[in-house]
């Protein structure tokens, strides 16, 4: 089908100067880049949640049970403190005592950059300076203000070959460009016999390394018959123009059989023009699926719901600035969904002097489906797509955003 022509193409970068215009750039306040604390602090994360999601009452443990944890599930030295200020030791993960409690884990790891935090309140990683201050991204500045231009559309493709596999997977925008959206898409599509199918743990862009991140998993519930390998491609549009001076988070967790919103609010003075989610964890026995992202007033907003055993968070982002041009223009289009059944829904192109810049999706009230985020076609319009993995649904909606241009 037309929506998928990009499929297997491996980072590569397609000229849409016609079809779209420009992008943006990085994040408020200083990544940390992928590097060795950061992938430290991640890994310990991981670990965090899966401890969360065992309680009963959905809190992270106690600074000292949770060190254990990361302890004995990781290969960090793991140490508690009470104030982030008195760690003088590198290569050791700190749980900070006085800033973790039931809904937040706070973790930091000494590096040679400075102090490097991972606040599950705020999402993502930052690194503090000798001096106490938080490192400050440049991309706002680098990026350029003005009128959105020279977009681009690159991709990168993976392949997932084992049930309950998940990828930590980014595409990078060329030297000189910034990222604006990402998309992500599946081939084959689901099976409606096995329901074997991939989807997005995160959707979410990279403010220092400018790019855009998505963790696909292998959803595989008939294990019996094998697995059908799946090409996995994940986008990112990348360009010059707009900046986002804000990425407000707002984190959820969600029990078994609840379903919760989570809306991250751009500042005042600021327009939403993009957004994403993370912290998905769903495996094919259990766990928290997105059932909607996307723009809501000047909010991005994600519906959350668990299943099986465990439950686990769900991370709603807004990317804001405050330029003209971030005052975005929606398209929608919608389309039933069967049980057991993958259907997309593909919108119209952007109004004239418009140009796409991120999308997003809705089940629209129903908690039966499985997106896979949705995708960037080559035609400037934007595809979701779902599958009824618990039952059908009336309607699911892709919505694509049409920034100035």
């Amino acid at each position: 089908m037309c929506s998928r022509l990009l499929a297997g193409a491996t980072a590569i970068a397609i000229g849409l100067t016609g079809l779209f215009a420009s992008a943006a750039p990085a994040q408020n306040g200083g990544g940390a880049g992928f590097d060795g604390p950061s992938r430290a602090l991640e890994q310990a994360f991981k670990i965090a949640l899966l401890e969360r999601r065992k309680t009963p009452d959905g809190c992270y443990p106690a600074a000292k049970p949770l060190a254990a944890a990361l302890e004995a599930g990781t290969s960090l030295r793991v140490g508690v403190i009470a104030n982030q200020k008195s760690i003088k030791k590198r290569n050791v993960a700190f749980v900070v005592s006085s800033r973790t409690r039931c809904n937040r884990a706070y973790i930091a790891f000494l590096g040679k950059r400075g102090l490097y935090v991972l606040d599950s309140d705020e999402g993502p990683i930052y690194v503090v300076g000798n001096d106490g201050e938080r490192v400050r991204g440049n991309d706002a500045e680098v990026g350029g203000k003005g009128p959105l231009r020279s977009l681009r559309l690159v991709s990168k493709t993976t392949t997932l070959t084992t049930g309950d596999e998940v990828r930590r997977e980014t595409v990078s925008c060329p030297t000189g460009s910034f990222p604006m959206g990402g998309g992500m898409f599946g081939t084959p599509a689901p099976n409606p016999l096995t329901r074997e199918g991939a989807y997005p743990h995160s959707y979410e862009r990279l403010g220092v390394q400018r790019g855009w991140h998505i963790n696909p998993v292998l959803i595989d519930p008939d294990r019996a018959s094998g697995v059908t390998p799946r090409t996995v491609t994940i986008q990112a549009l990348c360009g010059r123009g707009l900046a986002p001076t804000a990425s407000p988070h707002k984190t959820i967790f969600v029990k078994p059989g609840q379903t919760k919103v989570a809306v991250a609010r751009c500042p005042k003075g600021t327009n939403l023009y993009s957004g994403g989610f993370q912290r998905a964890d769903f495996r094919t026995p259990s766990g928290s699926y997105p059932t909607e992202s996307r723009a809501v007033g000047n909010a991005w907003q994600v519906t959350g719901r668990a299943f099986g055993a465990f439950g686990g968070e769900i991370t709603s982002i807004a990317y804001c600035s405050p330029d003209k041009e971030a005052k975005v223009k929606t398209v929608s289009a919608s389309t039933p969904v069967l049980l057991s059944q993958f259907a997309e829904a593909t919108t119209p192109a952007c109004p004239a002097g418009t140009k796409l810049v991120a999308g997003g999706f809705s089940s629209e009230g129903a908690t039966t489906l499985f997106s896979d985020g949705g995708h960037f076609n080559p035609t400037g319009s934007w595809t979701a797509g779902a599958f009824g993995y618990f039952g059908p649904a009336s309607n699911f909606t892709a919505y694509g955003y049409c920034a100035k241009g």
